[in-house]
């Protein structure tokens, strides 16, 4: 996958946010296109109205299992084996609320889109969706062999990415 223009300034943004969240550094870079995802990668989508309300695009953020559980275990100061897939889910979608953000304001200056709420995502869908239409932005961090992938796609409202959402695991406990 070719590097696409640089967006210096939201690759050193995503990269910040990554690290105040997850407490891990990495190097986001701007790509021409999407990369190959894990199947086994945990997705998450944001649609972007417009200010009719109106689905104008849409985030998607795709990251390793991995990556996934150590933003769960970092954003909630627990162990691993403490959190429930309902936390893990929140954690991934607060991380696709904010890269949704840094994503939307890098494009949008009249700052008319408004975001949506994030949710879980199917694979399946995300890879569909990148196969029929080429993002309008997209950036990685690589991590090893693992993959945070974070896009913006304009007008993707005709693709249904939702996945339903898992059993609830949450421990009263914990909230």
């Amino acid at each position: 996958m070719d590097a696409a223009r640089p967006h210096p300034e939201l690759e050193s943004t995503l990269a910040s946010a990554w690290f105040s969240l997850a407490g891990e550094h990495c190097a986001f870079r701007s790509l021409d296109g999407m990369p190959e995802l894990d199947p086994e990668a945990a997705c998450f989508q944001l649609p972007v109205l417009s200010a009719d309300g109106r689905e104008a695009g849409r985030v998607l953020l795709a990251l390793s299992d991995e990556d996934a559980q150590q933003l769960g275990v970092s954003m909630f100061g627990m162990p691993l084996d403490e959190l429930g897939q309902e936390e893990l889910d929140d954690a991934n979608a607060e991380l696709c609320n904010i890269f949704g953000s840094c994503l939307v304001k890098a494009l949008d200056d009249s700052h008319q889109l408004e975001m949506g709420l994030p949710r879980r995502a199917r694979i399946e869908a995300f890879e569909a969706l990148s196969r029929r239409r080429m993002p309008a932005l997209t950036l990685a961090a690589t991590l090893g062999p693992r993959h945070i992938v974070v896009a913006y796609f304009a007008s993707a409202r005709d693709v249904d990415i939702a996945s339903p959402a898992p059993p609830s695991t949450k421990d009263p406990r914990h909230g």
